[in-house]
């Protein structure tokens, strides 16, 4: 991308309020050096030197739209709990709007927590309730919507399949949106794949898109041709599919394949690439962009972000940066 072009999206989008709904959690970092194997089983021993927190889920999503200039809201849920105190603190922090996060008691905040020795990830513990909130907890929800609705650019859904987006809640925030002419952008999970019906872009990956369609997508013509299948199911206007080292291919109606090839740099660490992904791809779009230039864009964010460890927010500068150097 042309480090002008990438000035002019990152200019415009600029304040711009996005609503980012979806699963909320804490990322975690333990981080150590590993010094010797356990004599209690053949596992490595971290001794830990320093502890963080970081916004996980919907939160990176909102984190990142953040970052790059825009005015996020992030709507979700957590626990009573030191993490969703913590959840809460780090919003504060970050000079972001905490009042979405609704604090539900008898449910635990989520949390991922991560052990990290000599830049290396050595496990991951999750700690986490996932069903489905109640009707009474949606109807607070749609309350929300409607309160912070004033000059709202569009709404991203970020789907982790862990109880906050219901089957009904999907639909009345897609009715919202409809009536409201918004954009709707979606990073689906399986659960609800196909519950997404009539949004502006919805974002698989290519993992995902081969678990609902049953195969193995291999060639480029068959993935295509599976994702033909999955717009018309869906009705979605555009399908942006990544695909990790083998780029991204935008599917639009009544438009031919966008392929584009990843950026040549090394991968770090892909935790996080996809929130980064739909953040940026939705902000460019609320711009005023086309797709093609809002995926450009999208991919130059995901380049930078899987040269990071763990989930971690791009900036305005490191994008100019990178372009400088293309």
């Amino acid at each position: 991308m042309r480090k002008d072009k990438a000035i002019a999206i990152l200019n415009n989008i600029k304040n711009k309020k996005i609503l980012v709904v979806g699963d909320v959690m804490l990322d975690e970092y333990l981080w150590g050096r590993v010094e010797r194997i356990s004599p209690e089983a053949p596992v490595p021993v971290v001794k830990i030197e320093k502890q963080s927190c970081s916004l996980g889920g919907a939160g990176n999503v909102a984190f990142n739209a953040h970052s790059l200039g825009a005015k996020p809201l992030l709507l979700g849920i957590a626990g009573s709990d030191a993490a969703g105190e913590t959840l809460k603190s780090l919003l504060k922090e970050e000079g972001m709007n905490d009042k979405g996060i609704f604090i539900l008691k008898g449910r635990s905040t989520i949390v991922k927590k991560r052990v990290v020795a000599h830049h290396q990830q050595v496990v991951r513990v999750d700690i986490e309730e996932t069903f489905s909130i109640d009707r009474e907890i949606e109807d607070r929800i749609i309350t929300y919507l409607r309160r912070i609705e004033r000059n709202l650019a569009a709404i991203i859904i970020e789907d982790y399949n862990k109880g906050l987006l219901t089957k009904s809640l999907i639909q009345r925030i897609i009715d919202f949106a409809k009536k409201r002419n918004l954009p709707i952008t979606v990073d689906p999970k399986f659960e609800h794949f196909f519950d997404y019906e009539s949004v502006t872009l919805f974002k698989p990956n290519i993992r995902e898109l081969e678990r609902v369609s049953g195969k193995s997508l291999i060639h480029i013509n068959e993935i295509v041709k599976t994702l033909r299948w999955l717009q018309k199911k869906i009705k979605a206007e555009a399908i942006l599919l990544t695909m990790g080292e083998r780029g991204m291919v935008l599917i639009e109606k009544g438009k031919k394949p966008y392929f584009l090839k990843p950026h040549a740099l090394d991968v770090y660490d892909v935790t996080g690439a996809g929130d980064t992904v739909i953040a940026a791809m939705t902000l460019a779009m609320t711009a005023g962009y086309n797709m093609h230039e809002a995926t450009k864009f999208a991919s130059v964010t995901a380049a930078i972000e899987v040269t990071k460890l763990g989930a971690a927010p791009v900036t305005p500068d490191e994008i100019i940066r990178f372009c400088d150097m293309q």
